[in-house]
C-alpha cells in the first residue's frame, strides 16, 4: 500500500497472495490508520482510486520506449511483454500504449485467454 506514493522495487513487491490478504485484513481492521489520507465516507461508494503509475517497471518501460524510438529509423520492431500472472504486464502495456498514442503512434496489443482456446484470434 505504501507503493501508492513512490516506486516499488521487485524485492518489496508481494510474491504470495496470503501476504496480500493479511495486509488487506489490517486495512479493514484499522482503516483510519492505513487510509488516513482517504475520505473514508466516500470510499464505500466511489472505491479506492489508485494513480495510473507503473511501479517497479521503469527499466521495462524505458526498454519499450527504446524499441519505439528505434522504429523511427525505418527499423521493424516487435516487443513482447512476458511474465508470470499478476506481475503488471497489462498495466505496463497500457502505460506504454498511452505514451505511443499521445505521440500519434499506432499501438497493437493482444492477450491470451486460456478460456477461449478454441476461438482463433481470441486475443
Amino acid at each position: 500500500l505504501d507503493a501508492i506514493n513512490g516506486d516499488l522495487s521487485r524485492d518489496k513487491a508481494y510474491h504470495r497472495m496470503v501476504d496480500v490478504r493479511e495486509d488487506l485484513k489490517l486495512v479493514l481492521d484499522k482503516p483510519s490508520k492505513y487510509l488516513q489520507h482517504q475520505n473514508i465516507e466516500t470510499l464505500s461508494t466511489s472505491g479506492l482510486k489508485l494513480p495510473n503509475t507503473v511501479y517497479g517497471q521503469r527499466k521495462e518501460l524505458e526498454s519499450l520506449q527504446e524499441c519505439y524510438n528505434h522504429s523511427f529509423n525505418g527499423n521493424h520492431t516487435v516487443a513482447i511483454i512476458a511474465g508470470p500472472s499478476g506481475t503488471g504486464k497489462t498495466t505496463l502495456a497500457n502505460r506504454f500504449a498511452e505514451l505511443v498514442l499521445a505521440e500519434g503512434g499506432l499501438f497493437l496489443s493482444g492477450k491470451f485467454d486460456q478460456l477461449q482456446q478454441a476461438i482463433p484470434f481470441s486475443a
